[in-house]
């Protein structure tokens, strides 16, 4: 649905900003605080921090076109020049390399003012939650709406961080949109 617009360089500072800023940053505890994020955002604002589609996993949701990325740095996938960039901002490390290093610090120039305020609220709130509570705490209203290894929709996701009955209506109006462009 947005894979059409996704900026990767948006994703890389995004990424590297909760890397740099959590105590032990793994993939799984990366994507829950980008998912907690982008439902701040979502209610808040009205749009994604990212473009990227959220999966609903077993150990909750999962950015795709990052997990993607992160996959290939880990030799899982088929390197993309169009992503070389976000490659080589990150090491990954550990038996199942899933622990992650950022290689540089995030250029917040690819950050609007309110996608940083979100991420920051996000990376306070779950910094110190472990795997388990994660998982739990991402396995919300929109996760359980959605079938597993399918798109969670983004409006659960901002209804669920508490958007107002108008900004769910904008929401549904700037997707039906967007699909409405991109057909």
């Amino acid at each position: 649905m947005l894979e059409n617009s996704f900026d990767i360089e948006k994703a890389k500072a995004a990424v590297l900003l909760i890397a740099t800023n959590t105590d032990n940053p793994t993939l799984h505890k990366i994507f829950k605080i980008l998912y907690f994020a982008e439902k701040k955002h979502l209610a808040k604002y009205g749009r994604p921090i990212l473009k990227d589609r959220y999966i609903a996993m077993n150990y909750g949701p999962v950015p795709s076109e990052i997990f993607d990325f992160f996959d290939t740095i880990r030799g899982k996938r088929v390197f993309e020049e169009r992503a070389e960039s976000f490659y080589n901002a990150f090491d990954v490390y550990g038996e199942k390399q899933y622990n992650i290093k950022a290689k540089e610090q995030p250029n917040l120039d690819h950050l609007s003012k309110s996608d940083t305020e979100c991420l920051f609220e996000s990376i306070e709130e779950n910094n110190l939650l472990g795997f388990k509570d994660l998982t739990e705490k991402s396995h919300d209203l929109a996760w359980n709406n959605a079938d597993r290894d399918n798109e969670i929709d983004f409006v659960y996701m901002a209804r669920d961080a508490g958007a107002s009955d108008g900004m769910i209506e904008y929401i549904k109006e700037t997707l039906e949109l967007r699909n409405f462009c991109f057909a």
